[in-house]
């Protein structure tokens, strides 16, 4: 009785392929009537992120500030190159980075929105230009507080052997590199644990939790590194964390690009689903309005 599977009852409702069809034209019906526009989070452009980056920078060496410091730069750069979501930059585990010396970093997505069956994609991120926006040398520097937090172990008298372990590992991340400056072209230090998590909660007081980030904290270092820069509430309010894939994607029509090279970064499959984004963010990306006398 009252299975999912019933009959309907004779006269009493249309099938349900027709029911279906009822539903959608109603709920378009609504839409159009009150023309609500779909709430969309604002893009984090270059200079967004530039902006947010500086002052996150000044806290590097110190302690416990750096630590964090250091995380939340590395995840807002691969964020941002990857055009990841929340989810893909939350489960990405230490054994998912590879630093290649052409190509800077690749990071494999085991599992995303839009790979459900879990086959697996793998992203490059290239060596910057400008070593502040290097994601490679942003993820090596984090991975290598990581590594240090993972093989600490307690003094013997009974202090904190992670501190002691991360501290040394902070001051020498802000001495000059020789060369170029870039510090991704070491390899990657060998993980403890290479299904330990990338991004991890970081206390207050600079010790690294095992445990994932999760979406929701991705918003909150972007709202809080927003509100550092100066930015004004109503401004932070309208980013999270699909700001830094959006801004990625704005970024990618703003500079040229087509929507099948964008698509080999974003993983999207229909070329219509990234419309939205030049319609709103990119209006002049392909407008002939540009071209006239005005």
């Amino acid at each position: 009785m009252g299975g999912l599977d019933q009959p309907d009852p004779p006269g009493r409702w249309p099938p349900r392929a027709r029911r279906s069809e009822l539903v959608r034209r109603t709920l378009g019906g609504i839409k159009r009537q009150h023309g609500t526009r779909p709430s969309r989070r604002d893009p984090l452009l270059l200079t967004d992120l530039r902006a947010l980056l500086g002052p996150i920078g000044q806290s590097f060496g110190g302690w416990p500030a750096g630590v964090a410091a250091r995380r939340d730069a590395a995840l807002m750069l691969l964020g941002f190159t990857l055009a990841a979501r929340r989810s893909e930059l939350t489960t990405l585990t230490l054994g998912d980075l590879t630093l290649h010396g052409d190509d800077g970093l690749h990071v494999l997505l085991r599992r995303s929105k839009t790979d459900q069956e879990g086959r697996g994609q793998v992203k490059a991120a290239p060596r910057g230009r400008n070593l502040a926006t290097c994601t490679p040398c942003a993820v090596t520097r984090w991975v290598q507080l990581v590594h240090a937090a993972d093989t600490a172990t307690p003094t013997p008298d009974g202090r904190d052997g992670q501190r002691l372990a991360l501290m040394p590992v902070l001051r020498r991340q802000i001495r000059p590199v020789p060369g170029d400056g870039h510090v991704c072209r070491d390899p990657l230090p060998t993980p403890a644990d290479p299904t330990a998590p990338v991004f991890r909660v970081v206390h207050r007081t600079g010790r690294l939790y095992p445990r994932a980030m999760g979406g929701d904290a991705v918003n909150q270092v972007i709202a809080r590194r927003a509100a550092a820069a100066g930015w004004p509430p109503e401004k932070i309010a309208l980013l999270g964390g699909h700001s830094l894939r959006s801004g990625f994607i704005t970024e990618g029509f703003r500079a040229g690009g087509d929507p099948a090279a964008i698509m080999r970064q974003t993983g999207h499959r229909n070329p219509a689903q990234l419309e939205t984004y030049r319609r709103e963010h990119s209006p002049l990306v392909g407008n002939i309005v540009q071209q006239l006398d005005l």
